[in-house]
């Protein structure tokens, strides 16, 4: 954990997944003008993020630490808190709230996606573009680790999801046959490679088959053809997935590129079968 310095004067702490804190990406800078910001901070609960947010923002410090040890105020308004600074806590569905919000999406009340309610909780007239950079090291670093993949011609997988249920391992196994049979060469994100070198092996792909995650969401933005598969959330239950959280729908996107499948609605066999039929 990082010790937070008192050298900024506005901070944002993720208190969010992957994917909301993703998008904070594209609304720091209206945020910062809006609060007076000369010398902002993020305050973030991975190292992971702090990788993400660097590809964005390297001129911004970020801190690692646990933000739920960072006491909430009650005496300031929308959430801000006084810790060595004015900190601004981005999160704006607690899972009380989140799970309301769904409810809604369920009745029909509710018709905005979910990046576009974020965006007007933050208060931000747009998500602005946001050009992320990989650094020369990571590049380097990446193509050192997977030396013996093709670069020419491959796949890179996503298995693995905090936010939805797994898909079984069979799956997988079966869908790596099916595209070694095609001639690419798979690459599956893996615990060893950092979310920066991710990221780049990702954009020299042929294509990613992923899991919806908040990984995925960052990836979104590459123009490589993406298939992106649904399962059941975790955290609430909700009929619609593709509906509420497409990925065609955030921000920078090219719609076009995104090919999206409810595991709830197809059975594995068909979305297996349109992936390798319709992209490879």
């Amino acid at each position: 954990m990082d010790e937070i310095k008192n050298d900024f004067d506005y901070g944002f702490i993720v208190r969010a997944g992957m994917g909301e804190a993703y998008l904070l990406n594209y609304t720091i800078d209206e945020l910062t003008l809006r609060f007076k910001s000369r010398k902002p901070c993020i305050i973030c609960p991975r190292a992971s993020y702090r990788e993400m947010f660097e590809m964005f923002h390297p001129n911004i410090p970020f801190y690692v630490t646990n933000v739920d040890r960072i006491e909430m105020s009650s005496s300031l308004e929308h959430n801000n808190i006084w810790y060595k600074g004015i900190l601004f806590n981005i999160n704006p569905f607690p899972l009380c709230k989140l799970k309301n919000l769904l409810n809604q999406y369920e009745t029909g009340t509710e018709k905005r996606h979910y990046s576009e309610i974020i965006r007007m909780c933050s208060g931000v007239a747009d998500f602005r573009y946001v050009q992320p950079l990989v650094s020369q090291i990571t590049i380097q670093n990446a193509l050192e680790k997977t030396s013996c993949l093709n670069k020419e011609k491959f796949v890179f997988l996503i298995p693995d999801a905090n936010f939805v249920e797994k898909l079984p391992p069979d799956f997988w196994e079966l869908l790596m046959k099916e595209i070694k049979k095609k001639g690419y060469d798979v690459l599956v994100n893996s615990p060893t490679l950092t979310l920066a070198e991710s990221f780049f092996l990702a954009s020299l792909s042929k294509g990613i088959i992923s899991l919806r995650c908040g990984f995925s969401e960052l990836l979104s933005i590459l123009n490589v053809p993406k298939h992106i598969i649904y399962t059941r959330c975790k955290h609430v239950n909700i009929k619609d997935m593709v509906g509420i959280f497409s990925e065609k729908k955030y921000p920078h996107v090219n719609a076009n590129c995104i090919h999206e499948y409810d595991a709830m609605k197809l059975n594995l066999n068909e979305i297996l079968n349109n992936i390798v039929n319709n992209f490879l």
